[in-house]
């Protein structure tokens, strides 16, 4: 992250990430990142309304932007959800069950849940962006 002192005390932290990344060991090109978790337009909308009336695009306290600047339109990051139900595999939990995954294949999700749970996470290996973050290569995730 590159820091930027603005204003009286106000610090920016800006990074740039590809959307796309190789996979560390098929070299397959992957769509890697969390634009969906991270744009303006995530939040709820009042506080989408608030920010954009009160922040200029630059100043937002969270957002996410092309790595060259340009703004990226609502109505794309919007998309992005139904791509992701769209592939999405679901089942049902059951005691003992365990699931490992390629988290670089795998977008893991947080449906909503109910009942009684326990969930332990490792994370085994790891990968290098470019940018020299760290990307665990496999989650295994158990149920009680």
């Amino acid at each position: 992250m590159t820091p930027e002192w603005i204003g009286a005390g106000g610090l920016r932290l800006r990074s740039v990430h590809p959307a796309v990344v190789r996979h560390v060991r098929t070299s397959e090109p992957l769509w890697f990142n969390h634009v969906n978790a991270i744009h303006i337009t995530g939040h709820p909308p009042d506080l989408l309304a608030a920010f954009r009336k009160n922040f200029a695009p630059d100043e937002l306290p969270r957002h996410c932007v092309f790595g060259d600047g340009e703004e990226i339109d609502d109505e794309i990051v919007a998309a992005i959800p139904d791509v992701y139900d769209a592939e999405t595999a679901r089942f049902k939990w059951r005691a003992g069950d365990m699931l490992i995954l390629d988290n670089m294949r795998c977008s893991h999700g947080r449906d909503p849940f109910q009942g009684n749970r326990r969930v332990l996470v490792g994370m085994s290996g790891e990968a290098r962006r470019a940018s020299n973050a760290h990307i665990p290569d496999c989650i295994a995730v158990m149920a009680k």
